[in-house]
């Protein structure tokens, strides 16, 4: 039994039980379902083609459709680097001849996969790891390096404090929640109280005025405390 395959063009691709297939092999961009064909055409829903996804072959009508004589639509969810691989077909007589086409062709990619894999575990593209305990992978753009990791001080017994640096090296600092002094020569405070305010017991408190307190809002002052708007 033979077959035609109609080429882009004017010229038949004459195919017999030697020659039982011709492929195209299309490397798909994330979310891509549609692949024009250029190497051959072929008799949509005839039978007349065969399509692989990563080796795996596809069934028509289910996971592709034969959308005309130059193009296939693909009705799965492809992500970005993913082969499909279409055969024009000659009939049954070359589904074991396709078969093997796509085995060779998945052993090949896992076979590519696995060196890639083994270059990696084998140091050849991560620097060399002895001696690098604790530290991080960084770049320069063009080079892998080990980097020691800049650790943050001890911790203990510095609670509440802020981390500060002098440029070189980082420390704990206290925190001043009591700071009194201002090297700006001025304190302000608003000009509204919008919201219940307490007095701490025991101390004083001290406003620039004039002092608005919105309606509905209580300004505390304990027994033994004084609040002066000047």
């Amino acid at each position: 039994m033979s077959a035609n395959i109609w080429a882009p063009g004017s010229e038949i691709i004459n195919i017999d039980a030697q020659q039982t297939n011709i492929l195209q092999a299309f490397v798909a961009t994330d979310g891509q379902t549609i692949f024009d064909l250029t190497a051959f055409t072929y008799i949509p829903n005839a039978g007349s083609i065969a399509v692989y996804r990563n080796g795996q072959r596809l069934e028509s009508g289910l996971d592709f459709s034969e959308s005309t004589s130059s193009r296939i639509t693909i009705l799965l969810s492809l992500a970005a680097g993913e082969r499909i691989t279409a055969y024009g077909l000659i009939g049954s007589a070359s589904e074991n001849a396709l078969a093997a086409a796509a085995s060779a062709e998945a052993a090949a990619l896992s076979e590519a996969a696995a060196a890639a894999t083994a270059a990696l575990l084998a140091g050849s593209v991560l620097p060399d790891q002895t001696g690098q305990a604790g530290q991080f992978l960084t770049t320069n753009g063009t080079a892998l390096d080990w980097v020691e990791l800049d650790a943050l001080p001890d911790q203990t017994g510095n609670a509440g404090e802020f981390l500060t640096t002098n440029g070189t090296v980082a420390s704990w600092t206290p925190l001043n929640t009591d700071a009194n002094i201002t090297s700006k020569g001025l304190y302000e405070n608003a000009s509204v109280i919008a919201a219940d305010y307490n007095i701490t017991a025991g101390n004083n408190a001290s406003s620039a005025g004039p002092i608005t307190i919105n309606s509905g809002v209580t300004v505390t002052v304990p027994s033994g405390s004084t609040w002066t708007v000047v």
